[in-house]
């Protein structure tokens, strides 16, 4: 797999969420703050966010008792003066999914499968921390649509 050129990666809500809960030390580990800052280091590398993902970060965000109007600008004003960030849009009825997911994760997919609808020859990952929801369909993703379904872990070293 080459992450070397122009790469377009979709997080899961729970690497975004991560990256939140781990700048505040009330998750552990890491691997999400990780994602992030390798995504900011690659000069090629830009984050796809869709207004799904954004309002299932807010309301995330908002359950665990955080300012989602406050913590979401502000970690996506970290990205936007740098180009690192674009938004995603599409309509659900338009992206033909070539796989079996979750009906909670199929935002997360559909998001990835409309990124690279529209830029295609581009190396699309999706970046998740859920290994029982993503790791079924890993193989199917790539064979299907093409798309490199990440750890945070696999996409800061592939």
């Amino acid at each position: 797999m080459n992450l070397e050129g122009p790469v377009e990666v979709v997080f899961d809500t729970s690497v975004i969420i991560g990256d939140i809960l781990e700048s505040y030390d009330k998750e552990a580990g890491g691997a999400s703050r990780n994602a992030l800052t390798s995504l900011i280091e690659r000069p090629y590398h830009i984050l796809r966010i869709s207004e799904k993902i954004r309002i299932e970060c807010k309301e995330d965000l908002k359950h665990r008792g955080l300012p989602p109007h406050y913590i979401l600008p502000l970690l996506f004003s970290l990205l936007e003066p740098k180009g690192k960030i674009k938004m995603c849009q599409y309509r659900p009825e338009g992206i033909k999914l070539k796989v079996s997911v979750p009906e909670h994760d199929r935002h997360v997919v559909e998001t990835a499968v409309a990124v690279k609808g529209k830029r295609r020859g581009i190396t699309v990952c999706l970046v998740h921390k859920n290994p029982r929801h993503f790791e079924p369909i890993k193989e199917e993703m790539h064979e299907k649509h093409g798309i490199f379904v990440l750890s945070p872990e696999e996409y800061v070293d592939p």
